[in-house]
């Protein structure tokens, strides 16, 4: 008789959802897997069969599922300089495997997300635009060469940078178009960390004159953000090592928090008319503004300091 491996534990990290299909990485490379394919392990522990995608000499990151599940955009170095990549997941479109999407002068680290329905990428890469080279978002035109959505308007693969300096990571919300990303990119992981390159969450619409700071009233870390939209109402996800709010709060054990989703309307106005106003109730200064919490709501806590440890990565399931 033939015995059954045992059961091996792996080392699992940014996981993406998409109906109940999993995509997570693992040795470097990326792994999908069906929610509901778990079958009865010893102990009563569910196993759960995963299909690996990619083989790479180097390593994968930030997996993202385009909003139709077809297809999955990831960070890879197949070819020595880091690149974004899609890989087809609709078997009509196999024989491609992974297609390069971008070809940067310095690479591209990080893949934030889909935008404008599936026909472009949300990606971060180094801007050599201005005199001092920082990160910051870029949009990559697919125009349509995936069949995910329709043709975008430029033709051909291009590179459009978004005008947020110092941007890191975010997303675009699909009803208002609006930016909401992270600004800065922190200079130290420890714990309860509190300076000047903390990482905060903005906002940012079309047309408007300034970025609106969203999560400017606390002195720690917030970053990660993502939409999660429900037929009651809408709301911002995001990790933070708040243990309360205000400027004087101090930084804890990071968990994932929710506060309502802000509309165009919340960040700017009803005045704004996609004009450009200045930001909802405060002043301009030099840096944007706060978003006062009446408008939004206060942030309140999805996790609770999981056996003390802090959560640090999450996935929503559209």
């Amino acid at each position: 008789a033939v015995s059954p491996l045992p059961a091996r534990r792996g080392y699992f990290r940014s996981p993406a959802l998409h109906n109940g299909t999993l995509a997570f990485l693992s040795g470097g490379d990326v792994f999908v897997a069906r929610l509901d394919a778990a079958t009865g392990g010893a102990g009563g522990r569910a196993h759960v069969p995963a299909l690996r995608l990619t083989v790479t000499e180097g390593n994968v990151l930030s997996p993202r599922f385009s909003p139709s599940g077809a297809m999955l955009a990831f960070s890879a170095s197949y070819g020595g300089t880091r690149e974004a990549y899609v890989l087809p997941l609709d078997p009509a479109l196999a024989g491609l495997g992974a297609v390069q999407v971008t070809y940067s002068e310095d690479g591209v680290p990080h893949v934030a997300g889909w935008a404008d329905g599936g026909a472009s990428l949300l990606v971060r890469a180094r801007s050599t635009g201005a005199s001092l080279p920082d990160s910051r978002l870029f949009k990559v035109n697919l125009a349509g060469r995936f069949g995910d959505a329709p043709a975008a308007e430029a033709v051909g693969l291009g590179m459009t940078p978004v005008p947020l300096a110092q941007a890191e990571d975010g997303f675009v919300d699909g009803g208002s178009g609006c930016v909401f990303f992270v600004r800065m990119r922190q200079s130290s992981s420890t714990t309860r960390y509190r300076g000047g390159q903390v990482e905060n969450l903005w906002a940012y619409c079309d047309g408007a004159p300034v970025a609106v700071a969203l999560t400017g009233d606390y002195i720690g870390t917030s970053r990660a953000p993502a939409p999660y939209y429900t037929s009651t109402g809408n709301y911002l996800l995001f990790l933070s090592d708040r243990n309360s709010v205000g400027k004087d709060a101090t930084p804890a054990v990071t968990n994932l928090y929710a506060v309502r989703l802000p509309t165009r309307e919340d960040l700017y106005g009803a005045e704004d008319g996609a004009g450009g106003a200045l930001p909802h109730d405060h002043a301009m200064d030099k840096t944007g503004s706060a978003l006062p919490a009446s408008a939004v709501g206060t942030p309140f806590a999805l996790t609770s300091s999981c056996d003390g440890m802090a959560v640090s990565e999450y996935a929503t399931d559209p």
